[in-house]
C-alpha cells in the first residue's frame, strides 16, 4: 500500500500540519536536514539510505515560504473581518430558520 507524507508523519506519531510549519519556518535546507531522519523512520524501501536527504529536499521544496509575522495592525483588521464574516453567517443561519418556520405556518 502507498505511503503519503501526511499517513506516514500520522504513523510516526507526528501532527502533520505541525510538523510542516515547524520545517516552513526554518531556511530550506536546513529544514531538509531535519526532515531527512524523519523520512529514514518510515516503513518503506528504499534502495539507498542516502535517498533520505534527497527525498526531504524534494518535500522541503513544497512547503509555503516562511513569511515574516504580520504587523498588530494587520492582525486586528484580519480579527474585525473574522467577526463581521462570523456575524454575516449567523444572521443567515436566522434569517433561513425564520423562513422555515414562517413556511411550515
Amino acid at each position: 500500500m502507498p505511503l503519503n507524507v501526511v499517513s506516514g508523519l500520522t504513523r510516526l506519531g507526528l501532527d502533520p500540519w505541525e510538523e510542516a510549519a515547524r520545517l516552513a519556518a526554518l531556511p530550506r535546507a536546513l529544514a531538509a536536514e531535519k526532515l531527512a531522519p524523519i523520512i529514514a523512520r518510515l516503513p518503506v524501501d528504499r534502495q539507498q539510505p542516502s535517498d533520505n536527504l534527497a527525498i526531504s529536499r524534494q518535500l522541503v521544496e513544497l512547503l509555503p515560504e516562511h513569511q515574516r509575522a504580520t504587523s498588530p495592525s494587520r492582525q486586528q483588521a484580519d480579527a474585525k473581518g473574522k467577526k463581521y464574516i462570523q456575524a454575516v453567517i449567523v444572521l443567515s443561519c436566522l434569517a433561513l430558520g425564520a423562513a422555515v418556520l414562517f413556511s411550515m405556518l
